[in-house]
């Protein structure tokens, strides 16, 4: 149990990752979320 905070951390850090290359790929393929 002495390594959740690591994990968590890692996790955490996967997510933020993850959820920066989802946007990047929708703000690419859909020009329509330009004009938001």
């Amino acid at each position: 149990m002495v390594n959740s905070p690591l994990i968590y951390r890692v996790l955490y850090d996967f997510c933020l990752i993850v959820k920066w290359i989802i946007i990047e790929k929708r703000i690419g393929s859909n020009p329509l979320f330009d004009e938001e």
